[in-house]
C-alpha cells in the first residue's frame, strides 16, 4: 500500500444535530476499512472507538487545533449559524494539519489521503469505499470539485468549487497547501469554510491541484478519486 488514510473527529455536542450514536455508526464503517489509517479522536469520546491492525487512534483535544486565535470572518452568510461557526470552520481547516501530523508520524508513505470521519452518511448503504484507494498515487492535491457551482465567489458564502470530503497527495503538496492556507487565513484575519480558502489558493496556484468534477457530495467523490 502506498497511501495512508487520515481522518479525525472532534465532538461538539452543542453543535451536532444528530445523536452521538449516528456519528459512531458511520465512523465505525470507516475505521473498519482494511486500509492503513490514522484517526485523530477527541479524547472525551475515544473509548467508544476501537483500534485494529489497520488503524492507529491518536487522542486529541480542541486545544490541539490550529487557528485558535482566530474567529469567523465578519459577515458570514449561512442558514445554519449553529453549525457554521468559528469552531466548525476551525475543525474543517485542520484537515490539512492532521495530514501533516500523520506525515510526521508515518513518513514512509508516498501519498496521504484525507477522508471525512462521517463520510459514509452521504452514501447509499450498499456503496462501499474501494480498497483501490490504498494504492492511489497523485503528484498534486487530488480533490473532488463540485460540477455545479455559482460563478461569483464571496468569502462570506460557502463556495462549492471544491468538495471537502476527500483530498490527498504527496507530502510536498500537502505541506504547500498547509502553508498557503496559513497565509490566506492571516490575510483574511479570520476563518471561513475550508473550500473557500482552498479556492483562493487555487486562484493563485492552480498547478497545486488535480481537481475532478463530481455531482455535489455524491459517491463519485470516492469512485473517481
Amino acid at each position: 500500500m502506498t497511501n495512508l488514510l487520515v481522518t479525525a473527529f472532534i465532538y461538539q455536542a452543542e453543535r451536532c444535530i444528530k445523536p452521538f450514536e449516528y456519528y459512531l455508526e458511520y465512523s465505525t464503517k470507516l475505521l473498519d476499512l482494511k486500509i492503513q489509517k490514522v484517526a485523530f479522536i477527541d479524547i472525551s469520546v475515544i473509548n467508544h472507538f476501537h483500534t485494529n491492525e489497520y488503524t492507529i487512534i491518536v487522542p486529541i483535544t480542541k486545544d490541539d487545533l490550529h487557528y485558535l486565535e482566530y474567529n469567523s470572518i465578519n459577515g458570514v452568510i449561512t442558514d445554519n449559524p449553529t453549525k457554521d461557526s468559528a469552531d466548525y470552520f476551525r475543525i474543517q481547516l485542520n484537515k490539512v494539519k492532521f495530514m501533516e501530523r500523520a506525515i510526521k508520524m508515518l513518513p514512509g508513505y508516498s501519498n496521504y489521503t484525507w477522508l471525512d470521519f462521517g463520510i459514509y452518511h452521504i452514501f447509499e448503504p450498499f456503496q462501499e469505499i474501494s480498497m483501490d484507494i490504498a494504492n492511489k498515487y497523485y503528484e498534486s492535491i487530488r480533490i473532488a470539485g463540485c460540477r455545479w457551482y455559482h460563478p461569483d465567489y464571496s468569502n462570506n458564502n460557502i463556495f462549492w468549487f471544491f468538495c471537502g470530503g476527500i483530498l490527498g497527495g504527496p507530502k510536498e503538496s500537502i505541506h504547500k497547501l498547509s502553508q498557503y492556507q496559513d497565509s490566506v487565513i492571516s490575510e483574511l484575519g479570520g476563518l471561513t469554510w475550508e473550500v473557500n480558502i482552498w479556492f483562493r489558493i487555487y486562484q493563485k496556484y492552480p498547478e497545486l491541484f488535480d481537481r475532478y468534477p463530481v455531482d455535489t457530495h455524491s459517491f463519485d467523490m470516492i469512485k473517481e478519486y
